[in-house]
């Protein structure tokens, strides 16, 4: 499928949302990601790529919208804000790096985005990418 009318990726992530940690250093001027962040870009690489698949979808060449959703296990708080850790910036970072090659081929593609934390019934990351509407349609 081609058709960018028609294109939409959606999936769900059914684990606790996770921040993208900042680079660490060894101390010897090396630095690396850390294990769980290189974890979870894994895992969401991995399911945006069998959804992809399944839909027949190819990647985004042109501008793109994205909207991630985290959902926060708190049974008597459902459906209210969640002003927790992990920062929503770190969640959508992580997310749309994970998303590089797959789903656009490059996260400076996103025009527009958003991410929201919310409390839910269990853990999970809703992530949701389109092609981004022209400027004249899209206010």
């Amino acid at each position: 499928m081609n058709d960018l009318e028609n294109w939409e990726l959606v999936f769900i992530i059914p684990l606790a949302p996770c921040g993208k940690a900042r680079a660490r250093g060894t101390g010897g001027g090396r630095f690396y990601t850390p294990l769980e962040t290189r974890a979870m870009q894994r895992i969401t690489g991995n399911v945006a790529r069998r959804e992809m698949r399944l839909r027949k979808l190819k990647p985004l060449t042109g501008p793109v919208w994205f909207r991630v959703t985290a959902f926060f296990c708190d049974k008597e708080k459902i459906g209210e804000w969640a002003a927790v850790k992990p920062d929503w910036d770190n969640i959508g970072k992580l997310v749309s790096d994970a998303l590089n090659g797959i789903a656009y081929i490059d996260d400076k593609q996103i025009v527009d985005s958003s991410t929201k934390k919310i409390y839910g019934n269990g853990n999970a990351v809703v992530v949701t990418v389109r092609p981004a509407l022209p400027m004249e349609t899209a206010t």
